[in-house]
């Protein structure tokens, strides 16, 4: 499925992250920290997935229901990837 993004009315910043989360998901809808192999489960170690994804450079990565174990910190290096935010859903 293809994405289609409207993009023309955006100012500059949002235009970019828009554009971004577009690229990134697949069939057209936002990635997930799911994309890069987290399970959400509480159970199983999800933080080299959270590491992950933040490592692509998407900027927003999408947290679908569940709990998430993290075991040591998501380290956000900004000269190399840029911002990043999670958010769940």
């Amino acid at each position: 499925m293809r994405c289609i993004c409207r993009l023309w009315a955006l100012p500059a910043p949002i235009l970019i992250l828009t554009a971004l989360a577009c690229a990134a998901g697949a069939e057209g809808r936002p990635a997930t920290v799911r994309d890069f192999g987290a399970a959400g489960d509480g159970k199983a170690d999800d933080t080299a997935a959270l590491q992950k994804a933040v490592e692509a450079g998407i900027g927003d990565m999408r947290l679908p229901r569940g709990a998430y174990r993290i075991t040591r910190p998501i380290v956000i290096d900004l000269n190399t990837y840029g911002p990043a935010s999670f958010s769940g859903s």
